[in-house]
């Protein structure tokens, strides 16, 4: 069977899913400038004290998308593939569905800390731009332009 542009395109969602995947469970999500006693940077992620009350389940729920992509790229990958139906479409409204969660994340952030100076960090970065990727080579997948300059 040969390595086919499906095939490169689900390696590339694989690879950016698990990278966008280990970024946003380990990296900060945002981070804040506390005025007053104590004052410093804070910073939001799984196990930091600055939270919002939706940030936490942003990363979760970002994360779970994202290994949602990353399993549906590896059975493109494998050669009996463990769900049978093309499930294309799927990966694409799971990206649309990362970068939505992850911008609400981020916006529930802005708003209940919003008496202070913030801004998004690596973890937000990293998991939007894997699922914007993701989506664009979904769509990609999903149309498949190359077959149909072969098909003219």
């Amino acid at each position: 069977m040969p390595f086919d542009k499906t095939r490169w395109f689900a390696l590339v969602i694989l690879v950016l899913s698990g990278v966008g995947l280990g970024v946003l469970l380990g990296a900060d999500f945002a981070g804040l400038y506390w005025y007053g006693y104590g004052a410093g940077y804070r910073y939001a992620c799984l196990g930091c004290e600055y939270n919002s009350s939706f940030s936490v389940a942003a990363i979760a729920i970002g994360a779970v998308l994202l290994g949602l992509q990353a399993l549906l790229a590896l059975n493109e990958l494998l050669p009996n593939r463990l769900f049978k139906p093309d499930l294309t479409l799927l990966l694409l409204i799971l990206a649309y569905a990362t970068i939505g969660v992850l911008v609400a994340g981020l916006a529930n952030f802005g708003a209940e800390y919003s008496a202070y100076e913030w801004w998004p960090e690596g973890g937000f970065y990293t998991g939007v731009a894997a699922a914007a990727v993701n989506s664009v080579l979904a769509l990609l997948l999903l149309l498949k332009p190359w077959d149909a300059a072969s098909r003219k």
